[in-house]
């Protein structure tokens, strides 16, 4: 589970200007609120920027990166509807050496995970899957960030939860570039809080 400390931070990276990719959560049921197309998938945006979408946190006491995408919606009540009725959380880590200006990391360096509540409401339970498959690609950088970290353009392409009958993208799907920002964390790296580490940490 995330730890409680990091789901005020998620407030701050939920507004954007234009969208850099698309994020799909499963539902349940057909949310007529979200899902337009009725697939059991709410399609949401990945906000652009540094300071906009999602965002990390460098770990130097074990050089580890996380990345924790966040989905944007640009009407702040529907955002906030998601937020609280379905609790999504996609979270990826890896090692800081591996990046790189061009460099393409698979699923033999990337550990992650997801949660959320498939039937949409706050008091239902929340869900967890696996990391099923991950491609990430550095694109462009390093950028220094507002707090002075580093943040890299990352291309991302990321299904959590093997793909089903009734889930063929999977629980969560994840496509899209971005500057991500990556600040030094304010604790050090616990595999516990984060359901792993990084395959070859």
């Amino acid at each position: 589970m995330l730890p409680l400390r990091l789901l005020p931070l998620l407030g701050l990276a939920a507004c954007g200007y234009r969208p850099c990719g698309t994020i799909q959560y499963w539902t349940s049921a057909v949310d007529p609120r979200f899902d337009e197309d009725g697939d059991q998938y709410i399609d949401l945006n990945e906000a652009c920027g540094v300071d906009y979408g999602s965002f990390g946190a460098r770990f130097p006491d074990v050089g580890v990166l996380q990345v924790l995408f966040d989905a944007s919606q640009w009407d702040l009540g529907d955002a906030a509807d998601i937020s609280y009725d379905y609790l999504p959380i996609t979270e990826l880590y890896f090692r800081e050496a591996h990046v790189e200006v061009g460099a393409v990391l698979g699923m033999e360096a990337i550990g992650g995970y997801g949660f959320h509540k498939p039937a949409g409401s706050f008091d239902s339970p929340t869900e967890t899957w696996s990391l099923h498959d991950a491609r990430l690609e550095v694109l462009a950088g390093p950028r220094e960030t507002t707090f002075g970290g580093q943040a890299w353009k990352i291309d991302f392409d990321v299904t959590i939860g093997e793909p089903t009958a009734d889930a063929p993208q999977g629980r969560q799907r994840l496509i899209g570039a971005d500057w991500i920002p990556f600040d030094d964390a304010l604790w050090t790296w616990d595999p516990v809080e984060h359901n792993g580490s990084p395959p070859d940490l």
